[in-house]
């Protein structure tokens, strides 16, 4: 039984995020926001550095270059 907590406690922790969108602006500018993390708290916190990325460039009037990237924002 501890093999099996062990191992679940495994997977949850070792999860992996990498966000990543390319958006551009009226002048054809072009802005990449990406980032990656692994387990819980790094991939919580390469999520928002990547929601804050995206934010920040929408409101300086970029919007997502290929609709399937907007997918990836919330």
């Amino acid at each position: 039984m501890k093999i099996f907590t062990v191992f679940c406690l495994t997977l949850i922790l070792s999860g992996c995020v990498t966000p990543s969108a390319i958006l551009v602006n009226d002048k054809g500018t072009e802005v990449t926001c990406q980032a990656a993390g692994f387990g819980i708290i790094s991939g919580t916190m390469a999520n928002n550095r990547y929601e804050a990325c995206v934010s920040e460039a929408q409101m300086r009037g970029f919007q997502f270059k290929d609709k399937n990237n907007a997918t990836n924002s919330k």
